[in-house]
């Protein structure tokens, strides 16, 4: 399981750090704009 995990980790991070920026920089976008 964890070999696999490992595996996992490794490919699903990058994407996963892509979808986290995105979500950042929208969060940011909207934290900065009065609503």
């Amino acid at each position: 399981m964890k070999l696999s995990l490992d595996a996992l980790g490794t490919y699903a991070e990058e994407e996963y750090l892509k979808k986290q920026f995105d979500e950042i920089k929208e969060m940011i976008n909207v934290l900065s704009k009065p609503s």
